[in-house]
């Protein structure tokens, strides 16, 4: 992809050579303004002044204690079962879990409740944890103001996944207070329009995503929460 970007540029600025009465605009908020005008002839540059909205961040320890999701302990990981102890072991080999591993829960996270450290000390990153996406939906419509609410997952799989959990929940299944809408690329273009729609007065927008197109979304949900999980899928050549 990279690739074809730069090869872009490089035919854009051949075709600026020879047209001189083309205009071309480029706009980014990380781009190396100096670098490209130098580029471009010298390009006039034009700087707008920007702001970022106030953001409060809560990790997996602040959802654990307040959604009190809890993963029930291993049940075949007795002293005498080997080959279940070796199960747990292999599956919980993740990044997440490795980080925890000569890590005192008890002591660093003293100031949370004990269900919190039992369930961090459990906790496996190697699976996406759906149950707790759910509580984390359901605990930010009984107990935050209003906003939309977006979730983004790896794929298609998984959204269809907790859209058949949410559907299934006694709560979040009231269509009088939530709209609940999947968001894939290999959806109609029809489907993926309703997330622009602007939903009944005291409904709440919950919409599940398999991309991090946050410059689409930001621009049509003002007031939001952001689940993210922190996954994602790689496509790997060989």
């Amino acid at each position: 992809m990279k690739f074809m970007k730069d090869f872009l540029l490089i035919i854009l600025k051949d075709v600026l050579s020879h047209h001189q009465d083309l205009r071309v605009i480029l706009m980014s908020g990380t781009i190396n303004a100096d670098l490209f005008s130098q580029y471009f002839g010298n390009a006039p540059i034009i700087h707008i002044k920007g702001f970022t909205y106030p953001v409060v961040e809560f990790f997996l320890v602040d959802v654990l204690e307040k959604t009190s999701y809890r993963i029930a302990p291993q049940s075949n990981t007795s002293a005498g079962d080997f080959r279940g102890r070796q199960k747990l072991a292999e599956s919980r080999k993740d990044a997440l879990t490795e980080s925890f591993e000569d890590v005192d829960i008890d002591t660093l996270y003293k100031n949370y409740s004990l269900t919190t450290r039992q369930t961090l000390e459990a906790w496996s990153g190697s699976q996406l944890n759906l149950g707790l996406v759910e509580s984390t939906v359901e605990y930010i419509c009984r107990h935050e103001g209003d906003g939309a609410i977006l979730v983004f997952l790896t794929g298609w799989d998984d959204i269809s996944k907790l859209f058949d959990t949410i559907i299934s929940n006694k709560f979040l299944r009231d269509t009088g207070k939530f709209l609940v809408l999947p968001l894939h690329g290999s959806m109609p273009s029809i489907d993926q329009r309703e997330i622009f729609d602007r939903p009944p007065a005291n409904v709440r927008k919950v919409i599940y995503m398999g991309c991090l197109n946050f410059k689409v979304l930001l621009t049509v949900l003002f007031s939001l929460f952001l689940i993210v999980h922190g996954w994602s899928k790689l496509m790997v050549s060989y």
